[in-house]
């Protein structure tokens, strides 16, 4: 029984000196990442609030009946004039800048009419607007991020 205790506690020792180390590791990673991954960040948060706030009416209720979706969206779309212009990811990809103009350009209209399905508390609406969101992300990140993919 002794034995098993000190094994266990070893473990749970062992354990949290990983994450202790990871943790330390992870901390200055923002100091080194890029304004777009920086945003990338922000926009990941406010996305899985649009996915689990469609997912259903139950959510989607929850969700402030769909407002709380309507302002993640917003948000989203808000950032778009930040990255739009980055010429950055495509310089690093070699593809033509018009391309990432495009994917930003989709990705904020998708934001949009997610943002007035939403706002309508119209959850039928908010869930079809969920697709095109989502497939503009996968697009993009296809596209110019395609090691990253899209977290979902």
């Amino acid at each position: 029984m002794f034995r098993r205790c000190v094994l266990l506690s070893t473990a749970a020792c062992a354990v949290a000196l990983a994450l202790l180390t990871a943790g330390g590791s992870f901390a200055g990673d923002d100091e080194d990442k890029s304004p777009l991954a920086k945003m990338m960040k922000k926009i990941d948060v406010q996305t899985k609030l649009i996915r689990e706030g469609t997912k259903s009416l139950t959510k989607f209720k929850k969700a402030n009946n769909g407002k709380d979706v309507a302002k993640a969206a917003a948000e989203l779309a808000k950032f778009t004039k930040d990255f739009r212009d980055m010429k950055e990811p495509s310089e690093k990809m070699k593809k033509p800048f018009a391309k990432w103009t495009d994917l930003a350009d989709r990705y904020d209209a998708a934001a949009k009419d997610m943002e007035k399905a939403a706002n309508k508390g119209d959850f039928t609406a908010s869930q079809k607007a969920w697709n095109p969101l989502f497939v503009s992300c996968s697009n993009c990140h296809g596209a110019f991020r395609p090691e990253v993919g899209d977290g979902f």
